[in-house]
């Protein structure tokens, strides 16, 4: 059960079909005063390869695109992304754990044995960094629908863990990705980055469940399950949190809003150094 609900809270998926910062001002003795903005935070990201073939050079460039869309949805947040590393990991481990199976527990400790060995190999990056793996797959129960999936919220500082990470899934491979792809994974990793450095949905996929945070709408499913299908979608909820970046799934909406202290949380993380 545990490894359940940390797939649905800490993960990103396809939704089903139908499925500015504002300066605040002060009013003080007469006086108006701005707030002051806080210092631009920066998170570095290690990207892992596995068993990724084709051109280093190319394989950069995907991994910049994809980069410079998460950049994007930052920007309003006082946000944004460092130093960038690439690792390419290739032989039969690689082949092996490029296809993750969330199921397989052989070793009975409640989370996944494909992840957790993954995420270990962020040992061998002993920087600062966040480290992101990209597979060729993220499958559980069947499904192939999981976009990507953060070891912990919040995860860990320590590397060589098996919550030492974030899976995103590459859809195949990193060079067959169209155009769309690498925009989609560039909002997932945006997404998961978040995840990682403390944030929740905003509402869960079932409409019961929300984050903590005073300033995110909620989607209640009593109010907008317009379907009753027991999910709330992002057209369902596009009026409320449906384009917020910590929505539960992706869906034919732009989903780049992130709230004043949706960005104070990832600020605080020790991942996030101060520019």
């Amino acid at each position: 059960m545990y490894l359940l609900r940390h797939i649905i809270r800490a993960s990103y998926l396809f939704a089903p079909p139908m499925a500015l910062a504002l300066g605040l001002v002060l009013f003080m003795g007469g006086c108006e005063k701005e707030k002051k903005e806080p210092p631009i935070h920066k998170v570095g990201l290690n990207f892992h390869l596995i068993d990724m073939a084709g051109n280093s050079a190319d394989a950069r460039a995907r991994v910049d695109n994809m980069v410079s869309y998460a950049r994007m949805v930052y920007q309003e947040s006082r946000f944004d992304i460092g130093d960038i590393q690439v690792r390419v990991y290739t032989g039969a481990d690689a082949q092996r754990l490029t296809n993750v199976d969330l199921e397989r527990d052989e070793n009975g400790n409640g989370w996944p044995d494909d992840m957790e060995e993954l995420f270990s190999w962020s040992a061998n990056t002993p920087n600062l960094n966040l480290d992101i793996f990209l597979v060729k797959s993220i499958n559980y129960q069947g499904a192939l629908g999981i976009l990507g999936i953060a070891g912990g919220i919040p995860g860990p500082v320590e590397k060589g863990t098996a919550f030492s990470g974030i899976l995103l899934n590459t859809f195949g491979g990193l060079s067959q990705m169209s155009s769309s792809e690498l925009e989609l994974q560039g909002f997932t990793m945006a997404h998961e980055v978040d995840h990682y450095l403390g944030l929740y949905h905003t509402t869960e996929r079932d409409g019961m469940e929300f984050d903590f945070l005073d300033d995110t709408p909620r989607c209640p499913a009593w109010e907008n399950d317009r379907n009753n299908d027991g999910l709330v979608s992002p057209l369902e909820c596009m009026e409320l949190d449906g384009q917020y970046l910590m929505f539960w799934a992706a869906g034919p909406v732009v989903q780049d809003i992130t709230s004043e202290q949706q960005a104070e949380v990832m600020r605080a993380h020790p991942m996030a150094v101060e520019q």
